[in-house]
């Protein structure tokens, strides 16, 4: 080898020996800087006397500890073998434990308090409603009311043409007294009898006479004669009497069937309503049937939704109470208490696995107007 290849060799050898000294640097002053990595590091050296390789793990047991973790150890009370972080007290963390198990028992216990079940597709119907019919056929002189009207039981709603009737009604009252004096009337059953009681005492002289033969047979014949009739005459007024007697009860009824024509003419409320709906107006021609108004009672009205089957059954919401809420101007909102009477009144799709129901509602007004309507939005919950 030549000099001077020597010389590169040395020069080498020089370069590597700074390179790995560099090197041993770096690693121990991690190492310095890092005792925890150390022992760690340690952890992992073969057992002392052991001449086979491996960590303290090779055996399947715990016997040895994990590098850089603290080995647990049982004690008598089980919260003392945990040591709060740093920064932070046992009482301290007890404290806030106890506050978060207080809020989660406050927040069970309210909403069990006030469970409810949601009601889906909700609206509101009338409970009484009716087109009220011309009971007649005519004419409509007047209709007394308008569309929006709340009408008392009973109201003269529209009236029809009962002229014709109202004359026919004067002669039958004539006729029923006529009948009815002839029927009350003493005189003719009065005056038969006064006859019969003279025919009766000529005939007890006539008798007396022909017993002695002063009177001929014949004589005592018409004598019995005339007693006879006029005995005959007292039944005659009776039943006379008795027959005005029932004239007079015809010819009142007739009165009252042709007063009940008459007031058939009149539409009246059957309860107290209101006016949603008119379909005639005075002096349009009408027939019997044809309906002329429709009236609606307000102070009860239903609100009606379907009930999922996956969430109830109808058996548990029968009779329940719910609690309406109806959605008024500028976000105003008012509920309405009620109980649920009516399930399955119509029939609900069967894909969407839901029951029908009904709950009856008090109504409520406001400044002279009822608050639940038709076109009303309202929301319902049942109370569990």
């Amino acid at each position: 080898m030549s000099p001077k290849s020597k010389v590169n060799v040395v020069h080498g050898n020089r370069k590597v020996s700074r390179s790995a000294q560099v090197c041993f640097t770096a690693i121990a002053a991690i190492i310095a800087l890092c005792p925890c990595s150390a022992k760690a590091m340690q952890g992992f050296k073969n057992p002392p006397g052991s001449g086979q390789r491996g960590s303290a793990y090779s055996n399947g047991r715990a016997d040895r500890e994990t590098p850089g973790v603290q080995k647990l150890q049982r004690g008598s009370n089980s919260k003392d073998n945990f040591a709060p972080p740093s920064g932070r007290s046992s009482s301290t963390l007890n404290q806030q434990s106890s506050i978060g198990q207080s809020s989660r028992s406050s927040q069970i216990g309210q909403s069990s308090s006030e469970q409810y079940g949601t009601v889906q597709s909700c609206s509101v119907k009338f409970v009484d409603v009716v087109e009220l019919p011309a009971l007649e056929t005519g004419q409509l002189l007047e209709v007394f009311v308008r569309e929006g009207d709340n009408v008392p039981a009973g109201k003269v709603i529209a009236q029809v043409n009962d002229a014709l009737y109202k004359h026919q009604q004067r002669q039958a009252n004539l006729r029923y007294e006529l009948a009815n004096e002839k029927a009350t009337d003493s005189l003719s059953t009065k005056a038969a009898e006064q006859r019969y009681n003279l025919a009766r005492a000529e005939y007890e002289i006539i008798r007396k006479l022909a017993a002695s033969g002063a009177r001929s047979q014949a004589e005592l014949r018409k004598a019995t004669f005339e007693k006879d009739l006029s005995r005959l005459q007292i039944e005659a007024a009776v039943q006379e009497k008795a027959q005005a007697g029932i004239e007079a009860d015809l010819e009142r009824a007739r009165t009252d069937e042709v007063t009940e024509r008459i007031k058939r003419h009149q539409v009246a409320a059957r309860f107290d309503g209101n006016i949603v709906e008119m379909f005639k107006h005075a002096g349009e021609w009408v027939t019997a049937g044809e309906p002329i108004v429709k009236i609606a009672r307000m102070d009860k009205l239903y609100v009606q939704g379907l009930i999922s089957n996956e969430q109830f059954n109808p058996s548990e919401v029968a009779g329940k109470e719910v609690v309406v809420t109806v959605q008024l101007a500028r976000d105003q909102k008012l509920e309405f208490e009620g109980k649920i009477v009516i399930i399955g009144a119509q029939a609900a799709s069967s894909s969407d696995n839901q029951f029908f129901v009904k709950a009856e509602i008090e109504n409520k007004v406001d400044k002279g107007q009822w608050v639940l309507r038709e076109d009303s939005r309202v929301s319902m919950r049942i109370k569990l």
